[in-house]
């Protein structure tokens, strides 16, 4: 009697390690868990990258030419918060280090002196966001001079802009007025060659040359 007991807790224990080894091996159950741990190690990923960078998202494609040759279409940039990776002993506006001021500690990013910047133009919540270089900062009131020579005054503080392939101020082109600090998103830190293509392969993707602000899909011209 004793000895078909355990003939039978022996069966028993079988079948559930044969039942658990057939749960496990199934396809379906095998792609749920692959998508499981994918989903744990991108949302991993992604904390540690709001983390260092303050931000999200901390990735953007380029889009066009403008900022060449530091950054070309194709590129991810990696964006973090303006007031992050403040270089010591260099005098900046709220953590951006114009041209003005890297010229003079020479303070370089992305091959020229200075930040480059994501903002909003005009602040708006509806256009595309740029990403071009602080040139020199402004107050309200302030007389500044175009790259033609041009007499502007300041409507309030902020950021004079342009893209390190441009000849003249995004202010100049109409692109936005003086860039005020809560527009700024973020400033580039470091850039990933030519991977951004495979997301500007999507059509949602935006063009350059459209204005400011975030697109859904966390996407900036240059």
């Amino acid at each position: 009697m004793g000895d078909d007991e355990g003939l039978e807790r022996v069966d028993e224990e079988k079948s559930a390690r044969e039942m658990v080894r057939e749960f496990r091996n199934d396809p379906i159950i095998k792609l749920i868990e692959d998508i499981v741990i994918s989903v744990a190690i991108v949302g991993g990923i992604a904390l540690v990258l709001y983390g260092v960078s303050g931000i999200w998202p901390p990735m953007v494609a380029i889009e066009s030419g403008s900022m060449e040759p530091g950054m070309s279409a194709g590129d991810i940039v990696f964006i973090v918060s303006p007031g992050n990776f403040v270089p010591d002993g260099v005098e900046s506006h709220q953590g951006i280090v114009t041209h003005e001021q890297g010229e003079e500690a020479g303070y370089e990013k992305f091959g020229d002196y200075g930040d480059a910047i994501v903002y909003r133009p005009d602040g708006s919540e509806e256009r595309t966001a740029i990403i071009h270089r602080a040139m020199f900062y402004v107050e309200e009131g302030e007389r500044w001079q175009t790259t033609d020579g041009e007499t502007k005054v300041a409507p309030h503080d902020g950021f004079v802009t342009k893209g390190d392939a441009n000849e003249e101020y995004d202010q100049n082109q109409g692109l936005s007025s003086v860039v005020k600090a809560d527009w700024v998103q973020g400033k580039a830190q470091y850039r990933v060659p030519l991977i951004g293509n495979l997301r500007l392969l999507f059509p949602s993707s935006v063009h350059p040359g459209e204005g400011s602000s975030l697109n859904p899909d966390g996407i900036y011209p240059s």
